[in-house]
């Protein structure tokens, strides 16, 4: 058996002015072509201007939690690390339609003062059957 590995990146942004204290959900539409989701990456693009830099991250599918929503630091990936130790290890079996989410969430105190952007990457694998 083979593994065919591909990195696919979605955006997240979120604006100026929006208030915090609740979830935010971005859907990411992951490739069905593929098995399963086996690593996560953040890469920071602008913090928001969310004070003292924080807020949260996590991943969903609506009916469960793959990725608890945690503090941004323990997903972002460090720029001296090879590409395939970058992604935190994760297991997420891809289903038809699954829809899932990229949850962030910052405290009210934290309102954006201008706009909070993130990548977001997932490493899927395909398995296929050598001839």
């Amino acid at each position: 058996m083979k593994e065919i590995t591909k990195y696919q990146a979605f955006k997240i942004t979120h604006l100026a002015g929006v208030t915090g204290a609740v979830i935010k959900e971005t859907k990411t539409d992951v490739d069905e072509s593929y098995d399963e989701i086996t690593g996560i990456e953040v890469y920071e693009n602008s913090s928001g201007g969310v004070t003292n830099g924080y807020y949260q991250v996590g991943i969903s599918d609506g009916d469960r939690d793959y990725a608890a929503i945690v503090h941004k630091n323990s997903l972002l990936t460090n720029a001296s690390v090879p590409q395939p130790l970058k992604s935190k290890p994760i297991t997420i079996p891809i289903r038809k339609g699954m829809g899932l989410k990229a949850r962030t969430y910052w405290p009210a105190a934290g309102a954006l003062a201008s706009d909070l952007e993130y990548e977001i990457v997932y490493r899927l694998v395909k398995r296929v059957v050598e001839n």
